[in-house]
């Protein structure tokens, strides 16, 4: 209860914390657990020592507050002693969201002192991303001395990497409870770089039998890079034979560029296992290469495959590469052939032959499957054609078929689409309807638009309104105007 009261203080003006009662918070509580009228519910209820705000007020300030900063207060109230680790630290990620910097730090280190794990975790990724290595090392560091594994295999993976093999061995055996596939794939490679290979081949066989094919695969590919690529081979196959039908794909991948015969090499050795996919890898990795016959050869060789989704990359390709009729004709023939969503790449490519009337026949035809995005892809098109009413039509209907929530409602489309026609007005006008109802990214997408318009003021009160928000993004923005105006 005292993070509730000194967090309700903080909203108060100076004469009103000054003349409240003493029994001001226990009155308070009384009251609004009360039922309302003709017994309805209060705005609060109890849920065992804790209480709950009513479902009706919990939408309401969604809707009305959530671009509303909260006051100085209200974060140093979370450092009291009744908060839990678990929520100082996402007390922490919020006020960082905010660029609330200082008592974020102060609330993450709070949340370490309280035992929290996980949340620090994920505070030090966010400062990470935003300030660089150095100044998230101490939350990682802490996370990981208080249990949290993934911080420990962070940690060990970087050891590792610097050559620091005895820590790397530590951090990672800390992670270990012989189960772990990326704390035992992790122990295998720290021992391989010392030579002791049957070790390593052990840990690598456990790893397997542990689900960790996948590791083993990242294992493979790391290998490549350092020029072990009989081992980073043998890797993963072994990833591929325990059900990871992708390892020797991830590996061909490491191969593109002067690599590409050995890229090739490998996704013909996937194909020899049985890998079904192969020839559509190998369409994909014959783009990289500055050959047009390479690209036509594999075009080919995925035609006669028969293959739904190697026809689907081969017509996507032939079409980007000026070859038209014959991609349109393998994009309609893996649509026959149960790949429905290659009718998308086809309705775009008549969208870049201005023929908008076949493209939207095509999105109505995905439409009549069961594909309901097409509903927004048909919104797009009505709306770049000046028909906002239709635009937004389909838009509410697709909200509707897919019962989904703000940020999904295929809206941002259409105000793009508007804002790109050159109705900025009209777009912020839907961009601000779809915000109200909780969408926070929509509030970030005109910051974007407003830093990009040059006008300064404009452009500060959008990305602090975004950043007051918390919305993902928006602290990107924000370092983006700073170094503008540098």
């Amino acid at each position: 209860m005292g993070f509730l009261a000194a967090a309700a203080q903080s909203y108060l003006t100076d004469l009103q914390r000054a003349t409240l009662p003493i029994d001001w918070f226990d009155r308070a509580l009384k009251e609004y657990l009360l039922p309302l009228c003709q017994g309805a519910r209060g705005p609060l209820s109890r849920a065992g020592d804790d209480f709950r705000l009513a479902d009706y007020l919990e939408q309401h300030g969604k809707r009305t507050r959530q671009g509303s900063r909260p006051p100085d207060g209200f974060w140093a109230a979370a450092l009291r002693d009744d908060v839990t680790g678990g929520d100082a630290a996402a007390m922490a990620r919020a006020a960082y969201r905010r660029d609330r910097r200082e008592i974020a730090h102060r609330l993450a280190l709070e949340a370490a002192v309280r035992g929290d794990r996980a949340g620090l975790a994920t505070f030090a990724a966010m400062v990470e991303e935003d300030e660089g290595r150095d100044e998230a090392s101490p939350y990682l560091e802490l996370a990981a001395e208080n249990g949290d594994t993934r911080s420990q295999l962070v940690l060990g993976h970087r050891c590792e990497d610097s050559g620091d093999y005895d820590a790397a061995e530590a951090w990672y055996s800390l992670a270990d409870d012989g189960a772990n596939p990326h704390a035992l794939v992790g122990l295998a490679s720290v021992h391989a770089r010392q030579g002791r290979y049957e070790v390593a081949d052990e840990l690598y066989q456990t790893a397997l039998t542990n689900g960790g094919a996948r590791e083993v695969e990242y294992q493979a590919r790391d290998l490549a890079k350092r020029d072990e690529h009989d081992e980073a081979l043998r890797l993963a196959e072994e990833s591929f034979r325990h059900g990871n039908r992708e390892a020797l794909t991830g590996l061909a991948w490491r191969y593109t560029g002067p690599d590409l015969p050995r890229a090739f090499a490998v996704m013909r050795r996937a194909m020899a296992l049985g890998f079904d996919d192969a020839i559509t890898e190998m369409v994909i990795l014959a783009t990289t290469a500055n050959d047009p016959a390479l690209v036509r050869r594999y075009c080919d060789l995925a035609i006669e495959s028969g293959h739904p989704n190697a026809q689907r990359v081969a017509g996507h390709v032939l079409a980007r590469s000026g070859d038209e009729r014959r991609g349109a004709a393998l994009l309609w023939r893996a649509f026959n052939g149960g790949l429905h969503w290659s009718l998308f790449e086809l309705a775009e490519l008549r969208e870049r032959q201005g023929r908008v009337r076949a493209a939207r026949r095509l999105y109505r035809r995905l439409t009549s499957v069961g594909q309901v995005f097409a509903l927004v892809r048909l919104a797009v098109s009505y709306e770049q054609a000046g028909d906002q009413s239709t635009a937004e039509h389909l838009a509410s209907t697709y909200a509707r078929l897919e019962h989904l929530g703000p940020k999904d409602s295929g809206w941002r489309w259409v105000a793009e689409a508007r804002y790109q026609r050159g109705d900025h007005a009209g777009a912020k006008r839907l961009l601000e309807r779809i915000a109200s109802a909780g969408d926070t990214h929509a509030l970030v997408t005109m910051a974007g638009w407003a830093i990009k318009t040059g006008d300064r003021p404009e452009a500060e009160a959008a990305v602090n309104r975004a950043i007051d928000s918390g919305a993902p993004g928006a602290k990107k923005l924000l370092l983006q105007l700073r170094q503008s105006s540098e």
